[in-house]
């Protein structure tokens, strides 16, 4: 006979009532869709985040590119513009100035996108070569060729005092070796403006249009592409920064008489009234990137100043 132990009652056993049990599901129901919701706000946050840091990064890439283009306009060494000659009109949409734009205008290159403004300018390579000798007319012997010139490019022989452009007229040889066993011949069509002789040490550099639009990439996204051309060779555009929803140009015009190296007012590619008295460009760029319900579209900013129009 099986004894109850003292003090045991079957009375006494207890367990969770059914009201019970629901108020528990229910609150571990919502800790868990509070959990969840931290979670997704959290991701979310994260996304925005990841996306904004891109959109920073891919704006911080396309103005430095386009920075170094606009900084180096008109360099020809140290020759001032007075004293530049026979520079090209290379490009159909602007005049032979080294700096100009269209406002959401034809470009002549590749279809860009309709309502977005192009950007050109032009000016001699960072990378140039030393004159070893001119035999006149036009055939100057330069030390190396490590600018990569070739025949129908535009070149520019420059020292302190002027400046000669002109279209090469030969094949220079390819090497970026120095000593007499690398030098190399770079033939102008005609003498040097006023029969200028220039002289051993002056500076040899290629001459480039460099134009800055939107279009459409491969895969179909909007994208900054720059287009570069030094004659009649071929222009070659390049993907720079995908993602470019819209590019919009004004030009600082320096209307000061005597000119004092500030901009005046800024003024879209139409209204500029002289290309030689912009200073500056101020550059809007728009770019959008994300998929879905995700997507972030944000406008930098920057002003850049020509720095070989400066006082």
């Amino acid at each position: 006979m099986n004894k109850r132990p003292p003090g045991s009652s079957l009375g006494h056993q207890t367990g969770l009532t059914l009201l019970e049990i629901l108020v528990a599901l229910t609150a571990g129901l919502l800790l868990l869709g509070a959990v969840l919701a931290v979670y997704v706000t959290s991701n979310q946050t994260s996304r925005q985040t990841d996306n904004s840091a891109r959109l920073q990064e891919n704006a911080r890439y396309a103005f430095n590119a386009i920075e170094q283009a606009v900084r180096m306009t008109g360099f020809s060494g140290c020759a001032q513009n007075g004293n530049v000659f026979n520079l090209p009109n290379i490009y159909a949409l602007a005049p032979p100035s080294d700096i100009t734009g269209a406002n959401g205008g034809s470009t002549g290159l590749k279809t860009h996108i309709a309502g977005t403004d192009v950007l050109v300018v032009r000016g001699a390579t960072s990378q140039g070569a030393p004159l070893i000798q001119h035999t006149m007319p036009g055939t100057f012997t330069v030390a190396n060729n490590c600018m990569g010139l070739r025949n129908g490019d535009q070149a520019i022989i420059t020292n302190c005092d002027q400046s000669w452009s002109f279209q090469i007229q030969n094949s220079p040889a390819g090497n970026c070796a120095t000593g007499a066993n690398n030098q190399t011949d770079i033939t102008s069509p005609s003498a040097p403006a006023n029969n200028y002789w220039y002289k051993p040490g002056d500076m040899l550099f290629g001459y480039t249009t460099r134009t800055f639009y939107l279009t459409t990439n491969n895969n179909g996204i909007p994208a900054l592409f720059l287009s570069q051309t030094s004659g009649a060779n071929t222009p070659t555009p390049q993907d720079l920064v995908e993602g470019v929803t819209d590019m919009q140009v004004l030009y600082g015009e320096d209307t000061t008489v005597p000119s004092d190296g500030y901009a005046d007012a800024y003024n879209d590619a139409s209204a500029v009234a002289n290309w030689a008295n912009v200073v500056s460009v101020r550059i809007t760029l728009t770019l959008s990137t994300g998929t879905g319900g995700s997507i972030v579209s944000k406008p930098f900013t920057t002003t850049i100043a020509l720095r070989n129009r400066l006082p």
